[in-house]
């Protein structure tokens, strides 16, 4: 199974706040999000702001996060569609809503977005074991060895 290019969860989208962590999975340096509604760069940022909840799971040095301020019209009361891009790969399409919604349905959608960002550090730490016991085990069977 191929193992994809960014690991990343969106905490918070709104029109006020575009908000998250991203990783690289396979190369150490940050990674530039960029944020386009109908073809406009509307806001952008490095993702290299500490994070003691990603240290704390085990994801290097923490410094994955970002808080993008979108530039966009926040009056309108309609959702405005952004592309969100990881480097120049394109990774979603979402609408931004213009305020938090306070009801119990935006309750529920809190919970979501945290339980899937708990699931996403889980799954980057499962990967990390898993190839590392992977590599403990190529490492103790000898070259020449063959298995009947």
């Amino acid at each position: 199974m191929p193992r994809k290019a960014f690991v990343y969860h969106l905490d918070e989208i709104n029109a006020n706040h575009v908000r998250g962590w991203v990783r690289h999975s396979r190369l150490s340096r940050p990674v530039k999000v960029s944020l386009y509604h109908e073809g406009k760069l509307v806001g952008a940022a490095t993702a290299a702001e500490y994070r003691q909840d990603l240290e704390s799971a085990g994801l290097g040095h923490g410094h994955f996060g970002f808080d993008i301020v979108p530039n966009v019209n926040r009056a309108s009361l309609d959702p405005i569609k952004v592309e969100i891009f990881f480097g120049r790969e394109l990774i979603e399409t979402r609408d931004l809503t213009p305020e938090h919604d306070h009801t119990l349905r935006g309750f529920a959608q809190v919970i979501e977005q945290r339980v899937d960002a708990m699931l996403a550090l889980t799954q980057e730490r499962m990967q990390r074991e898993f190839d590392q016991k992977l590599k403990q085990i190529s490492s103790s069977i000898p070259k020449d060895s063959t298995y009947q």
